[in-house]
């Protein structure tokens, strides 16, 4: 975190983020102004929280973690394919992924893939409780799981 704005060094080129105003003046020749046409489309996945950050210099703080919501369904036979530590009590720490419907689901969603790391905060409404989330998994047809990642 910065604890006070950058000055701006206009005449050097150089600015804070945030310290100037982005005009058509401003503009870089690689500069493209999006139209209500070309706009990404919608990721199927809900995103609680996802805060771009600049990359962090030495002397800032790590970026706010990035949270975002997977849908997985069970069926019969089928298996999650993900290991998890429950061992900080709150949050499932994915230790592995294996074959299951994590893996399918980080085949399907490669900007939303569940990674060895992240931390699963909540399954179905269920947060701040490990072993109530794991429960949830084991007896929920659907899962709603909230990963964050730091």
């Amino acid at each position: 975190r910065l604890s006070k704005a950058l000055p701006c060094r206009r005449s050097q080129g150089e600015c804070a983020m945030g310290a100037a105003c982005c005009s058509g003046n401003d503009a870089s020749g690689n500069q493209q102004e999006l139209s209500e046409g070309s706009a990404r489309p919608a990721l199927a996945a809900q995103q609680e929280e996802v805060v771009p950050k600049p990359a962090a210099a030495k002397d800032q703080a790590a970026a706010s973690p990035k949270v975002w919501t997977i849908e997985l369904v069970k069926t019969e036979g089928s298996l999650l394919g993900v290991d998890v530590d429950l061992a900080d009590g709150v949050a499932m720490r994915v230790e592995t992924i294996s074959p299951g419907l994590v893996s399918d689901w980080n085949q399907a969603h490669p900007g939303l893939a569940v990674k060895p790391g992240d931390k699963i905060i909540g399954v179905n409404g269920v947060k701040g409780a490990a072993v109530d989330m794991a429960e949830a998994c084991k007896k929920d047809k659907t899962l709603q799981m909230s990963v964050q990642r730091d």
